[in-house]
């Protein structure tokens, strides 16, 4: 689109320019003359030039809006310019003894400088007269032609550097471009580790899932680096969803429960670009569940299930390296606005807990945005029970870890 503007742009200057050189080719002030029979002498030359040369001469209505606009006398070479005229040509004539002279001098627009300078010699007015209207082209054209080349060659040059100009592509570093889209999508293997501190009556199992796989996709869009590079293209949206898959916690006696898990989030992120490293800030709702089902016996499972809803401050980091690699982490808090049935009344009314996650990938991208990353991921809840007497159980505390190793697809819209 900035291409195809740039070209139309270019052809109109060149248009502007060749228009212009148009209106001034070949366009003369014939004056002022003096002396013995000027206005004969003055209208000879001024027809010698249209007919014999082909250039047109500047009327006295358009030299004095000329002066008028630029607040000058009408014999000014400015004003000659303002009328679009290439020379000023102006003559005197001269009783010399018995006859008569007249010189004739062309003078450049608006710079002023002498082009040429010609002496006309005849023993009597009418012989001028005749003399000047068949010699003056002929006399006059080498320094007309002069100025005319002149011009042209300005004008031609003034179009090939605004072509070049308006044709060049801007520089751009694609690599480094704020990118509007990054999505991720791939399949992790996680564990499970839910264990209790200070159980005072040893009441309760500890549970632990030593691997199950999921399946996740994020994606962070900055609808403003669509149309601008400026701080709106870093101000974007985060939003990540992940589920286990065919997962089923056994216990010691071989007993199995379908065990399902889930995550989402969906906030804002704000990314601060530092070549070649980019930061990032978000700030997002987000939720992740842990439930076990009945058995296919109808036993349940000796394990609460978990529904934290959180709010997530967190940072990131992507730092790109040599060989089209690149680095990220990504740390986050988590501050629960509720547990599920983990501080529900049939386990621990009175808890209450924190969570925090971390991540690091290392990962390749090709030229085309199209790269894969692999690495680890750690999630831990952290809770204070406060039980009391008449509660369900009476434990210290509980920690929830999940830890996972992954591998994604990853496209970052150019």
């Amino acid at each position: 689109m900035g291409a195809r503007r740039a070209a139309w742009g270019s052809a109109w200057f060149v248009w502007l320019l060749a228009s212009s050189a148009a209106a001034q080719d070949g366009r003369a002030v014939v004056g002022p003359w003096s002396g013995p029979s000027a206005s004969a002498l003055q209208s000879s030359v001024a027809r010698a030039l249209r007919e014999e040369g082909g250039w047109s001469v500047v009327t006295d209505a358009e030299l004095q809006t000329a002066a008028d606009a630029q607040q000058l006398g009408p014999d000014a070479p400015e004003v000659a310019a303002e009328a679009g005229a290439l020379v000023v040509i102006s003559g005197e004539t001269h009783r010399a003894g018995r006859g008569f002279t007249m010189t004739l001098r062309v003078v450049e627009a608006p710079g002023g400088i002498t082009l040429a300078a010609e002496l006309f010699t005849a023993s009597s007015i009418a012989a001028l007269r005749t003399d000047v209207r068949r010699h003056v082209w002929e006399r006059m054209r080498p320094a007309l032609e002069q100025s005319l080349a002149r011009r042209r060659l300005e004008l031609e040059s003034r179009v090939a550097e605004r072509a070049v100009v308006e044709t060049a592509p801007p520089p751009a570093d694609d690599d480094h471009a704020p990118s509007p889209l990054v999505v991720s999508a791939g399949a992790a293997v996680f564990s499970r580790d839910l264990s209790y501190s200070d159980d005072a009556f040893d009441a309760l199992r500890p549970y632990w899932l030593p691997a199950g796989g999921a399946l996740r996709a994020a994606v962070r869009w900055y609808p403003g680096a669509h149309v601008t590079g400026g701080m709106a293209a870093h101000v974007g949206l985060d939003a990540a969803f992940g589920g286990a898959l065919g997962v089923r916690s056994r216990q010691r006696d071989g007993t199995r429960f379908p065990t399902d898990s889930l995550e989402f989030r969906v906030g804002a992120d704000v990314r601060i670009p530092v070549d070649p490293i980019e930061f990032g800030v978000g700030l997002a709702f987000g939720m992740h569940t842990f439930t076990l089902a009945p058995s296919e016996s109808g036993i349940e499972a000796p394990v609460p299930d978990v529904e934290y809803q959180f709010v997530r401050p967190s940072l990131r980091l992507r730092a790109d390296l040599p060989a089209a690699l690149f680095v990220e982490t990504a740390v986050g808090a988590r501050v629960l606005t509720g547990s599920g049935a983990l501080t529900g009344a049939a386990w621990f009314p009175r808890g209450s807990g924190v969570g925090i996650d971390f991540g690091a990938w290392l990962g390749w991208m090709s030229d085309l945005g199209v790269g894969v990353r692999a690495g680890f991921e750690w999630q831990r809840y952290f809770f204070s029970m406060n039980t009391a007497a008449g509660d369900p159980y009476r434990v210290g505390g509980a920690s929830d870890q999940y830890l996972s190793g992954s591998a994604d697809l990853v496209v970052r819209l150019r």
